[in-house]
Formats: C-alpha cells, sequence, structure tokens
C-alpha cells in the first residue's frame, strides 16, 4: 500500500457523484514544488493530485484555491491526454483531510523552497 501526504490548493471546487448508491466527492489538488538548479535558476513544478473522499459532505468547502493537507492511499496511473498522448498521474483515497486556509490570496507569497 502506498501512503501520501500532500499540501496543496484544490485546483476546481468538488464534484459529487454517485456510484453504485453511494454518494463521493472528487477533486484535484495541486502541489507546487520548487528547487534550484545547480546554476541557481529556480524552477516550479506542479503536480496534480486527482482526490476522491467517501465524504461527500466535504464538497461544500472544498473550493478552488483552499489549501488543505490530505493524507491517503495513492497509486501512480497512465491516461491519455485530449491530444491521445500517454501521461502519468497519481490518484489518491483520502482518508484524512485538514484545512489550512481558505482561498489563495494573490497577495500571499509561496512557501519557500524545501532546502533538499
Amino acid at each position: 500500500m502506498l501512503r501520501f501526504e500532500v499540501i496543496g490548493n484544490i485546483g476546481q471546487d468538488a464534484e459529487v457523484k454517485n456510484a453504485n448508491g453511494r454518494e463521493f466527492v472528487t477533486f484535484s489538488v495541486a502541489h507546487n514544488h520548487k528547487y534550484k538548479k545547480g546554476d541557481g535558476t529556480e524552477v516550479s513544478e506542479t503536480v496534480w493530485i486527482s482526490c476522491t473522499s467517501q465524504n461527500a459532505k466535504l464538497a461544500q468547502y472544498l473550493k478552488s484555491g483552499t489549501r488543505v493537507f490530505v493524507r491517503g492511499n495513492g497509486r501512480a496511473e497512465v491516461y491519455k491526454n485530449r491530444d491521445g498522448q500517454a501521461c502519468a498521474g497519481m490518484r489518491m483515497q483520502v482518508t484524512e483531510l485538514e484545512f489550512l486556509s481558505a482561498k489563495k490570496d494573490d497577495d500571499t507569497p509561496d512557501d519557500d523552497p524545501t532546502p533538499f
């Protein structure tokens, strides 16, 4: 089993879905990773995690831009994008969620890059 812990921002408002008579919520979290190359150039990469939670009531709070901490069981997957190209992605079945802030303001500075 793969366990993930991610801090990031909700990409778009969550959606409530239904399968086999059970409601669940889906949303995506963007995690920004910043680092410096050997030449001092700063690089920023965004990793998107597709998340699912069995708690459909969360949908009303999972709004675009909201900063969250999510923990859960994950897996890598391969899918085809709109252009038909194979892409890799991450999926997480969320077991824990913590709201870290409301929607991020444009004036709020990004987190400092991790020193390793």
